[in-house]
């Protein structure tokens, strides 16, 4: 049997216990876009590029984008000129 899941219940658990699970569930509800956001919520950008790697290319160039940007928000020149 597959677990239903809503959109403001991920919100609610996204730090919580079930934060761990929340990935596999948006990709086995065809929704990867959601679990690349949920990590880049969290700045984790290589769990977000392994995401978007495998299952919706499409979002490599937003989470560069986003890696960028906090990296040029935080003064870290460096990673900013590489990431962008």
């Amino acid at each position: 049997m597959r677990i239903r899941f809503q959109r403001p219940y991920c919100n609610w658990s996204h730090g919580g216990v079930l934060a761990s699970l929340l990935p596999q569930e948006f990709i086995s509800a065809g929704k990867p876009k959601e679990a690349c956001d949920m990590y880049m919520h969290n700045q984790d950008w290589d769990a977000a590029m392994r995401i978007a790697e495998r299952y919706d290319p499409t979002m490599v160039s937003d989470i560069l984008v986003a890696q960028a940007r906090v990296a040029a928000e935080r003064k870290q020149w460096l990673p900013a000129e590489v990431r962008a």
